[in-house]
C-alpha cells in the first residue's frame, strides 16, 4: 500500500466516522425515550473516539507501510446509500444504523489485514470489534421493538 493509498483510506474512514457522529447526533432528535437518546449520545461519543484513534493511526501507520504490497482497497466497497430524512421511522433508523456499523466493521477488518502483526492491525481490529458490537446492539433493538410487533 502506498502512502497515497493509505492517506486516502484513512481519510475516508475518518469521514465515515464523522458521518456516524452526525448521524447519531441527528437521531437523538428522533429518539422516543430517554434511554434511546442516551444510547445515541453514547454511540456519538464512541464514534468521536474512533476519529481520534484514526488520526493517531494516520500518524503511526506510515511506519508500517509496505509500498510494494498492493492494496486492492476501493473506498466504494464501503460507501453507504443515502437515506430519506423524511422517512426516518424507528424501523428505518435501526436498519440504517445496522448497515452503517456493518460497513464500518468490514472496512476496519479489511484494513487490519493490510498491516499484519502490527500495532496498527490491533487498533483496526479493536475498532472492528466496537463496530460489530454497535451493529449487534441495533439488531437486538430491532428484534425487541420491530419484530415483536410483526
Amino acid at each position: 500500500m502506498t502512502k497515497s493509498e493509505f492517506d486516502k483510506v484513512i481519510e475516508f474512514a475518518i469521514l465515515r466516522e464523522q458521518d456516524a457522529v452526525d448521524f447519531y447526533h441527528e437521531l437523538q432528535n428522533h429518539a422516543k425515550f430517554a434511554d434511546q437518546k442516551q444510547m445515541l449520545i453514547d454511540f456519538e461519543n464512541m464514534e468521536k473516539g474512533h476519529i481520534a484513534i484514526l488520526k493517531n493511526i494516520h500518524k503511526k501507520g506510515l511506519a508500517f507501510l509496505d509500498p510494494n504490497k498492493p492494496s486492492n482497497m476501493q473506498t466504494s466497497d464501503y460507501m453507504l446509500a443515502s437515506y430519506d430524512d423524511d422517512n426516518l421511522s424507528y424501523e428505518n433508523i435501526l436498519v440504517i444504523a445496522m448497515k452503517r456499523e456493518e460497513y464500518s466493521y468490514k472496512l476496519y477488518k479489511d484494513l487490519a489485514t493490510k498491516f499484519p502483526d502490527t500495532e496498527v492491525a490491533t487498533l483496526f481490529n479493536n475498532l472492528a470489534t466496537e463496530e460489530i458490537k454497535h451493529k449487534n446492539k441495533f439488531a437486538d433493538m430491532y428484534d425487541k421493538h420491530v419484530l415483536k410487533d410483526n
